[in-house]
């Protein structure tokens, strides 16, 4: 019975993505999503994969409906910083390297797309637990002070997850 309320929600998931990337919230892109969804799913499952879903990607949707209202609201916010210090010519990009405290290869692969996604900060590379980041306003080289300043809140909500 859990499995197969994991299952539902991977496909619910996979199905909202399909209703995204469509545009269109019709009942033959429904019932196209969930068909392309249930198949998706058994197929990586078994012949991509070799595991579940849900072991190496440990979310649920509440969670994620949580980290993306929290991740708009971080894009946002970066979003006005980085336009008043473009517009205002304030800005000293350069390349740092931080270091995350966050164990799951999955999270630490969220992380860094996250910090892509904020305004002001690209993921370059990732080694590890180690990200290099191309950073907008550089303000200190110093990688614990610059993962402050970079990850904020990221990686506290991540933990959390």
């Amino acid at each position: 019975m859990k499995r197969l309320m994991q299952n539902i929600q991977w496909i619910f998931i996979f199905l909202l993505v399909w209703i995204v990337l469509f545009e269109e919230l019709s009942m033959r892109t429904a019932v196209s999503g969930l068909a392309v969804a249930c198949l998706c799913l058994l197929f990586t499952e078994k012949y991509l994969m070799g595991d579940s879903y849900n072991r190496l990607y440990p979310i649920s949707i509440p969670w994620l409906l949580r980290y993306i209202i929290f991740l708009l609201f971080e894009i946002y916010k970066a979003g006005i910083i980085t336009t008043i210090k473009v517009f205002s010519g304030n800005i000293t990009p350069g390349i740092v390297e931080i270091e995350t405290s966050l164990e799951s290869e999955f999270s630490r692969i969220i992380l860094a797309n996250s910090i892509t996604l904020t305004p002001g900060t690209v993921t370059i590379a990732k080694e590890g637990n180690k990200l290099k980041v191309l950073w907008l306003n550089v303000e200190t080289k110093d990688p614990e002070k610059a993962g402050m300043l970079i990850k904020k809140n990221l990686e506290r909500v991540l933990k959390k997850g």
